[in-house]
């Protein structure tokens, strides 16, 4: 999902991407952000997966080794971006947490979407946070055994690989959870910081 500041007569776009393995999130979605004084209402979760999650542990703490995969990950992000001639990007804790809470809303409802279980899309779970940003993306994806993977998934599909490369993003977090099937849950939150 990319968030982009508001842009007068902005239209919501769906870009479909080509699904890869092992799972991708399978849109793209550009929405401009509200005005100020406004509220853009986000699409809401079918009440059996609200329940759903709401039945999860209260708490998901990220596994011990989010923060290797971290860095790691973000190493990875940083030579993509220099070899498309890019700034790099620094780990922001704001945007961790945002991610993280993403990925456990998705490893408790084993999927990989953009929406979090109390149906706020990323620009209200950025400003929950107390992040200020203007361009914002999250990529999302379960099943890759390590962020290295992860990252190569999202490098291959067009979409993902279009929020990687967003110049004027300078800040990244990761969330990692464990879904209740063992797999691991994916999301990467990048942001220019306001």
């Amino acid at each position: 999902m990319r968030i982009r500041p508001p842009l007068s007569g902005a239209v919501v776009r769906v870009l479909a991407t080509a699904a890869a393995a092992p799972l991708l999130a399978g849109c793209i979605v550009i929405i401009p952000l509200p005005l100020p004084g406004t509220t853009a209402p986000a699409p809401a979760r079918p009440a059996a997966e609200v329940a759903a999650a709401v039945a999860a542990p209260p708490s998901c703490p990220a596994p011990l080794r989010r923060a290797t995969e971290e860095a790691a990950l973000v190493a990875g992000l940083n030579r993509l971006r220099a070899g498309a001639g890019l700034a790099p990007v620094t780990a922001s804790a704001r945007l961790a947490a945002v991610a993280q809470g993403q990925a456990c809303d998705n490893a408790a409802l084993g999927g990989s979407g953009h929406v979090g279980a109390d149906g706020s899309g990323l620009a209200a779970r950025l400003a929950r946070g107390g992040y200020r940003h203007g361009v914002a993306a999250e990529n999302t994806g379960a099943g890759y055994s390590a962020g290295a993977d992860a990252l190569a998934g999202w490098a291959r599909s067009a979409g993902h690989r279009a929020n990687l490369l967003l110049s004027p993003v300078r800040e990244a977090g990761i969330g990692l959870a464990r879904g209740r099937d063992g797999q691991p849950h994916w999301v990467l939150v990048l942001a220019e910081p306001r």
